[in-house]
């Protein structure tokens, strides 16, 4: 079943779109008289099998006046690069939300105007690409498009969009992204299909990044794939559309810029939480991001667990060898989640944290990912 890859999210753009609304009167040109919106795209479905994404600045999303949400990447100053079928229901009124989140977007800009591409086919889902201008400058350094596919099939791809994580979801907004190869080549499309990993509702327009001669460059727009986004997706491919976007735009591509580097993620204690850990008969624990450590020996006293506020501590006085009876574990009342608080912890490729006073994980190796700490909200968890 071709499903275009759109999704509607009310609730996060109320607070976004009034900006545009008053500022600026956008026009969709296509040529055509403008339709009025139809709801069969707006099917509740974000990346799959993916992973929170924080790089790549020049992918936005496309917020429309009638609750519409698609994905969309900064191609030159003032033009982004989106699905023709995200233009259906026009783009007057409609914003574009550069950051990683819809709901506190670092920039928001209006959109002017819109064309899709003259030979789009909404039915047989052909052509799917569009072109948006703002209103003013997008602020970031825009994406250069990918040179000749051919001979791509098997290269490994980036998809990056801000639609939900499986098919029926209604948890759009985040700028997410995951990586899968080159399936199939054809003249105007390409397709891939990767179990546990897709792109789906929200995505659409979104970019396919490829690197070629050590850039990357925007070499697809998501388009269409299964309604439960679990068996195969499909792009249309921009290296074939160049000609119609060099004369849309009316200005070449930017130069090729290499890709940012992703923000290394911030976790000073290394893992050690405040509830701290027993390393021998010293007591570590994190403090205002500095490692903090007492050697209880030095006292005559051992390390061990205290209580749930305090953590692993220095406790009663060691006793003579003889006499020596190891250290009781903590029971369950005591800390049901063995030290690892709501941040958790990296066990191998296994995300481990403590929730509603049980320890719970994930093994993010049967997803294709691994374990790592994202920040100072999520903690430890699949990358």
């Amino acid at each position: 079943m071709m499903t275009r890859r759109a999704a509607l999210s009310r609730t996060r753009l109320a607070a976004l779109l009034p900006l545009a609304l008053a500022a600026c009167e956008g026009t969709l040109d296509t040529g055509e008289p403008e339709a009025a919106a139809t709801d069969d795209f707006k099917v509740e479905e974000k990346i799959v099998g993916g992973r929170l994404e924080t790089g790549y600045p020049a992918v936005g999303a496309l917020l429309t006046a009638d609750g519409g949400l698609c994905s969309g990447t900064v191609i030159a100053s003032r033009w982004v690069i989106t699905a023709a079928h995200c233009l259906e229901g026009g783009v007057s009124g409609a914003v574009f939300a550069l950051g990683n989140d819809v709901d506190s977007p670092s920039k928001v800009i209006n959109v002017a105007s819109g064309r899709q591409h003259p030979q789009y086919d909404a039915n047989n889902i052909v052509n799917d690409i569009a072109l948006i201008r703002l209103a003013s400058d997008a602020g970031v350094t825009p994406v250069p498009r990918a040179s000749s596919l051919d001979q791509s099939e098997g290269a490994a791809l980036t998809f990056v969009g801000f639609g939900i994580t499986s098919g029926g979801a209604s948890n759009s907004g985040i700028k997410r992204s995951v990586t899968m190869p080159l399936a199939q080549l054809d003249p105007t499309t390409f397709s891939y299909g990767v179990r546990g990993k897709n792109t789906c509702s929200g995505d659409s327009g979104g970019p396919a990044f490829i690197t070629q001669n050590g850039q990357v460059r925007i070499a697809g727009v998501t388009s269409y794939g299964d309604a439960s986004c679990r068996a195969y997706g499909v792009d249309t491919r921009v290296d074939v559309y160049g000609s119609w976007i060099d004369q849309t735009i009316g200005s070449a591509q930017p130069a090729p810029q290499p890709a940012p580097p992703a923000p290394a993620p911030a976790d000073p204690c290394g893992g050690l939480s405040y509830l701290g850990e027993c390393s021998g008969t010293v007591a570590r624990w994190c403090e205002n991001g500095q490692i903090k450590s007492n050697d209880c020996g030095r006292a005559g006293q051992a390390c061990g667990w205290v209580d749930d506020q305090t953590g692993y501590y220095c406790t009663a006085a060691q006793q003579p060898p003889q006499a020596q009876q190891p250290a009781p574990a903590p029971s369950p009342a005591q800390d049901a989640c063995g030290g690892v608080d709501y941040l958790g912890r990296c066990s191998g490729r296994v995300a481990q944290w403590c929730e509603n006073g049980q320890l719970a994980q994930r093994d993010c190796g049967s997803f294709g990912q691994s374990c790592g700490y994202v920040n100072g909200e999520v903690g430890y968890y699949c990358r």
